[in-house]
């Protein structure tokens, strides 16, 4: 019971640590935020984040270094189960009040027989309990 809210604490903070997003920027990523970009100078493709940033109300390419990398990597296994596509679920917006078209967010999990993104409210308590918990 306490490994899936550890884990998804350790996900955030670990996309947060990476990339710079608020929680709500973090939480709004999905499988189709990754984009392949061509260095003009060199001609390697590196893996990027297409990200909305909020406070900004603008999109911005973030790189995904190699420990980002693996933390993505991490939460795309875990979502997927063993399948061979990301669920498609909505996610609502909470100061908006509107749910979003079907999606394949990279914060979801399972809940009951269904995936469900992951609110806000759900990322706060998993990062108290992360914070209060002795360390081990």
């Amino acid at each position: 019971m306490e490994e899936e809210p550890a884990f998804w604490a350790w996900a955030i903070v670990e996309v947060l640590r990476h990339t710079g997003m608020r929680i709500e920027e973090a939480l709004e990523l999905t499988h189709h935020s990754f984009v392949a970009y061509q260095l003009p100078t060199t001609g390697e493709i590196v893996p990027m984040l297409q990200a909305a940033l909020s406070k900004l109300d603008q999109e911005r390419l973030l790189l995904v270094s190699p420990e980002l990398g693996e933390v993505l990597t991490a939460v795309i296994h875990r979502v997927r189960c063993g399948q061979a596509a990301m669920p498609l679920v909505s996610a609502y917006d909470t100061l908006e009040r509107l749910s979003s078209a079907p999606m394949p967010v990279l914060f979801q999990r399972r809940y009951g027989p269904e995936n469900r993104a992951i609110p806000r409210n759900y990322i706060y308590p998993c990062l108290g309990d992360a914070l209060s918990s002795p360390a081990g």
